[in-house]
């Protein structure tokens, strides 16, 4: 296969109707809301598949942890 073939084959499919998305987006898709069961453990598969979103996922959970110096 090569990006030629691939980009001709996600054309046919879009134009016959299909939506094309990715692997990231298709996910996050299907998991809908990141409260439910699911969102702890598809968390982690992102982390870990995903570099871009693991950077992303610590910040977030860097900011949330608490001081340690305690609230003034």
């Amino acid at each position: 296969m090569s990006p030629d073939v691939q980009s001709a084959a996600i054309m046919r499919m879009a134009n016959a109707g299909a939506t094309i998305g990715t692997r990231f987006g298709i996910s996050c898709e299907l998991l809908y809301d990141w409260r439910n069961p699911g969102g702890p453990g598809s968390a982690q598969l992102f982390v870990e598949h995903f570099p871009r979103y693991a950077k992303i996922y610590n910040s977030h959970k860097a900011q949330q942890a608490p001081s340690a110096g305690g609230s003034r």
